[in-house]
């Protein structure tokens, strides 16, 4: 995989590097739950650092390439299980790479830019590297039990990115609780791809969940989380366990009120963050990590991705839908929590809830000379 950060910097400017990582992550989740469909499995390969990745692409090629392209990382499909540790994976071509057998010119995005961010390549430069694998002593919870609710290429490809919320609709607590189990570390897809520690925390700010207070909650996604994270945020805050909450899942109520505002308000006062059934924000073990290895800025807005994609299946799932939100106040969700230092840091927003569907808009299928349309209907 790789990034054109143009294509985003042109409309989010220097938020366009943070925008693309945020897009592997999600890019990774599309491949896994698809391979999943279809029976295959999808490792990511370790121990590849920028620089190599960028020859086996060819892009490295500074002539042809003129910096238009990143290298992210590599992953193998395999089609049947495949005996080899994805620690062991690596392809020949990762170790002797032939500049020689790549051709051509990469096409010039925009010869005239109306901006320029210089900032986007400094952060590339400064995060490349190459990462290892997950730390023995994390928890792995047990495979989740698959459910009826529908085949996963319906809810695949009828994903959507909600525009507008029903601001009245009350969310069940079933299903609620089934979203969050989803994000746990387990060998499941799509987290059975994902060989790295957790790092990234939902923050939630509930608003209309069955048998639950409106306010402020925490996923911690391992058990050192919790710990770090109670030490950082507000002294005042609960740190209880519902009472409807599964006993396995690490859920915390902070604080009870109504944070609708609130929401809305950080999350660059868009309106589908409080008129939701809940919002949340992603908050990654920060400074430590990335000051051990910058490579790691990547990999932790990878994993924030990964999650958002999953929330995107999970919320299709249960009949809602959700929206990510890379749009939002760092600063003022820090101080809502109380954290003044960057030992946690925010990545990506999100939101779910009942959609409101504009009619006005048409959904066709993808590549429709590749089916055939329903008896007594035509496809243009």
């Amino acid at each position: 995989m790789s990034s054109v950060h143009w294509r985003e910097a042109w409309k989010y400017g220097e938020r366009a590097f943070r925008y693309c990582q945020l897009d592997v992550g999600h890019a990774l989740g599309a491949l896994r739950y698809a391979a999943g469909a279809l029976g295959w499995s999808v490792a990511l390969i370790e121990d590849v650092d920028s620089a190599e990745l960028a020859t086996m692409m060819g892009i490295d090629r500074s002539g042809d390439f003129s910096g238009n392209e990143d290298a992210d990382l590599l992953i193998e499909i395999e089609t049947a299980p495949g005996s080899t540790p994805p620690a062991a994976r690596r392809p020949p071509v990762a170790r002797h790479g032939n500049e020689s057998r790549w051709a051509g010119q990469a096409n010039l995005l925009d010869p005239h830019p109306f901006y320029r961010w210089p900032v986007i390549e400094q952060v590339s430069r400064a995060t490349q590297g190459r990462g290892t694998g997950l730390p023995s002593e994390i928890q792995i919870h047990p495979p989740r039990h698959p459910t009826d609710q529908g085949r996963a290429a319906d809810i695949i490809l009828g994903r959507r990115s909600a525009q507008r919320f029903d601001g009245r609709h009350l969310m069940g607590a079933d299903s609620f609780y089934r979203m969050l189990d989803g994000l746990l570390n387990r060998p499941n897809a799509p987290w059975d791809v994902w060989r790295f520690a957790p790092r990234v925390h939902p923050i939630l700010f509930v608003h209309r969940v069955e048998g639950l207070d409106p306010g402020v909650y925490a996923l911690p996604r391992h058990a050192a989380a919790a710990d770090a994270l109670r030490a950082q945020m507000r002294g005042d805050f609960e740190w209880q366990s519902p009472d409807n909450a599964p006993a396995h899942l690490p859920f915390y109520r902070l604080l009870c009120t109504d944070c609708r505002v609130i929401a809305q308000t950080m999350n660059c006062h868009q309106a589908i963050a409080g008129d939701s059934c809940f919002a949340l924000s992603m908050l990654s073990e920060f400074e430590p990590v990335v000051s051990a290895n910058p490579w790691r800025y990547r990999q932790l807005h990878w994993e924030a991705g990964l999650i958002g994609h999953a929330l995107y299946l999970e919320a299709e799932a249960q009949g809602l839908r959700g929206t990510g939100i890379g749009c939002y106040f760092d600063d003022a969700l820090h101080e809502v929590l109380g954290l003044t230092t960057t030992r946690f840091q925010s990545l990506y927003h999100f939101t779910i809830g009942r959609p409101l569907i504009d009619d006005r808009i048409s959904t066709w299928p993808a590549y429709p000379d590749r089916q055939v349309a329903p008896p007594g209907e035509s496809w243009p």
